[in-house]
């Protein structure tokens, strides 16, 4: 499992499927509100121009568990607070659950955005409920036309070939809604550890050989792809990020 500045060994080697040139990622163990450098990397993975930028925060990976009908959410306090930090830095947020959404609706709803910031939590049930509401092609078709893709923990797990890596672990995410196929996005050929700690390496190395890479993120490390560029971001580095 890769850690640190072996991270840095799939530079140049990892290449992001779809459009190249288009495609804007930033994927990461910790939301945008918590984690030193991401708000800057993200606003260099956005085109300049006048006015705020549209953020869509969806927080469906945090409601594995919860009674379809349930809106609670919307008072949480860790989203009014993830929210305030985003309009502090020039964005409109709105947080959403894409759960019950019609695929039509959604599609011309995500579409108004210029940012989708899938947050973290149960992957398995963040990609049930992407597939049931089509927003696994949704967002793939996006991102290929130039929205920009910020995931976190769950939501940077989903952006690989498949999230059968969210469950290896007892203590990890569990399939409680009973996937079979863990096909992911596919946005990027590798799988995605979040939140890796050096415990974590035996676990992992137990399952070797795997079909694809692993790209192991410490807690405020991210990965970003900017058309052929990609890059680490590592605070705990020089040059690593700001706040």
């Amino acid at each position: 499992m890769a850690q640190g500045r072996e991270i840095k060994k799939i530079h140049g080697r990892a290449q992001v499927e779809g459009d190249k040139k288009t495609m804007k990622l930033l994927l990461s163990s910790g939301g945008l509100a918590h984690t030193a450098g991401l708000i800057t990397a993200l606003h260099a993975l956005l085109p300049s121009r006048l006015g705020p930028r549209r953020i869509c925060h969806i927080i469906t990976a945090s409601l594995a568990g919860r009674p379809g009908a349930d809106r609670s959410w919307m008072t949480e306090p860790w989203i009014a607070e993830e929210e305030r930090h985003l309009h502090a830095h020039g964005f409109l947020c709105q947080s959403l659950d894409i759960a019950g959404w019609p695929g039509l609706a959604l599609a011309e709803h995500l579409a108004g955005f210029d940012v989708l910031y899938i947050q973290g939590g149960n992957t398995f049930h963040l990609l049930d409920q992407m597939r049931r509401s089509g927003a696994d092609r949704i967002i793939r078709e996006l991102v290929a036309q130039g929205t920009v893709y910020c995931g976190v923990s769950a939501g940077s797990i989903v952006a690989g070939p498949e999230i059968g890596i969210a469950g290896w672990s007892p203590d990890w995410d569990r399939n409680e809604v009973g996937l079979t196929d863990l096909t992911g996005l596919r946005l990027v050929p590798f799988l995605l550890s979040p939140h890796y700690v050096p415990k974590d390496a035996a676990l992992i190395a137990a399952r070797l050989p795997l079909p694809y890479p692993i790209l192991a993120l410490r807690d405020g490390q991210a990965w970003v792809v900017d058309g052929d560029d990609q890059r680490l971001i590592d605070p705990g580095e020089r040059g690593g990020g700001g706040a």
